[in-house]
């Protein structure tokens, strides 16, 4: 199992996106490394999502949440409460803005650049053809 930090990858971009990007422990029991995924697993939520980071980083925040609601309860000492039932609702949310702009972003938008009035034409043929 390995565990990278490198922003010039898609698993690092992911990383960034979940803020598990604490790579100082990562020997030892699981239960005291300082990140969530190993590399491998951000790669099997990449291979889901198709290498879209968006989607990946939902999945990954999906993952989390639902292990965080196992964990779930509230605990009270004197004046101090402590409701963790709740960040698992915060996590999903996050998760859910991620696959919305995961599938709001179009993924060939960069490639109709219009070098000419003649390409501008058929960028916009084609775009009234998809949209009707």
């Amino acid at each position: 199992m390995t565990v990278t930090y490198l922003i010039a990858n898609n698993i690092g971009k992911v990383r960034l996106a979940i803020a598990d990007i604490d790579t100082t422990t990562t020997t030892g029991a699981r239960s005291t490394w300082t990140v969530l995924f190993t590399d491998e697993e951000i790669d099997v939520f990449l291979d889901q999502a198709d290498d879209d980071i968006w989607m990946a980083a939902s999945y990954a925040l999906n993952s989390i949440a639902a292990s965080r609601s196992l964990m779930a309860k509230m605990m009270r000492l004197g004046d101090f409460t402590e409701d963790l039932s709740k960040m698992a609702d915060s996590i999903r949310a996050q998760a859910k803005a991620y696959a919305e702009k995961a599938i709001s972003e179009p993924s060939g938008a960069w490639a109709e650049i219009a070098q000419t009035d003649f390409a501008m034409r058929d960028i916009i043929y084609n775009n009234d053809l998809r949209t009707g």
